[in-house]
């Protein structure tokens, strides 16, 4: 993991070079601070290779601050190399080689999940930003998949909020879809509370 992981990440390091010097003045060679900054800005305004650069410094900002603006960028997906903008890919890419959020949540890990909880029981933000939060919760508790429906599942059951309840009860029926086959009977049975969370 921790190979692919340094893979995933000299990827964005790559990509994060297309956008020149000048065109990310604020962020070149900045403290984590400014990158929280330029982040913060209109989303509209900012540019793809600069956004991954911000994020890139954020990888390791395990704050609640940090935490709640990498939430924000889920649905942000990086910029293609070059060779993947003429179709060359040497395998299908997945969720966190793609949205450079998913991964820096990822390593944070389970400080994350009551942002990614938020964010899934307000159903805030984009579907993808949602269905990307499910992904990442998944992610942080891969060794033990049925652990990751089951907390869903409880936080469903445990919110006095029937909308916040019935968005995480979905998300808990996507992570039981995203399980291992080898997985699947006891992500079925977390989902059913049958398991323990």
């Amino acid at each position: 993991m921790i190979r692919f992981l340094n893979r995933t990440l000299g990827i964005y390091f790559m990509v994060a070079q297309i956008a020149t010097a000048a065109e990310c003045k604020d962020i070149n060679g900045a403290e984590v601070s400014d990158a929280s900054a330029y982040l913060q800005r209109d989303r509209s305004t900012l540019l793809d290779g600069c956004i991954l650069q911000a994020l890139t410094r954020l990888q390791t900002v395990a704050d609640v601050e940090g935490i709640g603006l990498l939430v924000k960028y889920l649905d942000f997906q990086r910029p293609l190399t070059g060779l993947e903008k003429r179709g060359i890919f040497l395998r299908p890419l997945t969720t966190y080689e793609l949205f450079p959020a998913v991964t820096n949540l990822f390593v944070i890990g389970k400080s994350a999940i009551p942002n990614l909880l938020s964010l899934i029981g307000q159903g805030g933000g984009s579907n993808l930003a949602r269905r990307n939060a499910v992904e990442t919760i998944m992610l942080i508790l891969k060794s033990d998949e049925p652990a990751g429906v089951a907390l869903l599942n409880e936080a469903s059951r445990s919110s006095t909020d029937v909308i916040v309840s019935r968005h995480i009860f979905e998300a808990a029926l996507l992570a039981v879809e995203r399980c291992a086959p080898r997985d699947r009977v006891q992500c079925g049975a977390a989902l059913d509370g049958t398991s323990r969370p």
